[in-house]
């Protein structure tokens, strides 16, 4: 798999695995209560969907390698992609506010929550698609590069090690 399609692929699988389950004891209801006030507070939904277009769009030219017809159908099926998201969003909501509540106490996420209802916390609310969709550019064109400067420094070393590649 080319370099571009495995780290497109790994970020998909980081946003798709991110809410999987952790092996750490559950958290109390109160924490939970908590960190669900606090997901809400974030707009983790709208972040979410925010992000999934993105995605969506990084993952298309790996789908459809370029071709046209695969291309429409794959535009096609984008809006059922975005309905199966919104219909499992409360699914992941849930699975993300146990995450908090389990690396933050009570007291945390209730700061947290308020710092993200001031005027400067919805202002990075407004701003967070941006800040990630410019920070994924960055990421994926950071990772291209610094894969093939790593695949040719190991290459150069096994080859001085004795290895024919």
């Amino acid at each position: 798999m080319p370099k571009r399609q495995t780290i497109l692929v790994c970020v998909f699988a980081g946003f798709l695995g991110f809410a999987g389950p952790a092996a750490a004891q559950a958290p109390s209801d109160e924490s939970l209560r908590f960190a669900t006030d606090l997901v809400e507070a974030i707009k983790t939904a709208d972040q979410m969907r925010a992000i999934f277009p993105i995605i969506v769009k990084q993952l298309k030219p790996i789908v459809t390698k370029g071709n046209p017809a695969i291309e429409r159908n794959f535009d096609a099926l984008a809006p059922a992609m975005t309905g199966l998201l919104n219909d499992r969003m409360g699914e992941l909501t849930s699975a993300i506010a146990a995450v908090y509540a389990r690396n933050f106490s009570v007291d945390d996420m209730r700061q947290l929550a308020a710092f993200f209802r001031t005027p400067v916390g919805v202002k990075y609310l407004e701003r967070a698609p941006v800040l990630v969709q410019e920070s994924m550019q960055i990421g994926n064109r950071f990772g291209q590069e610094t894969a093939g400067d790593l695949e040719r420094r190991v290459k150069d070393e096994l080859r001085k090690r004795g290895h024919k590649l």
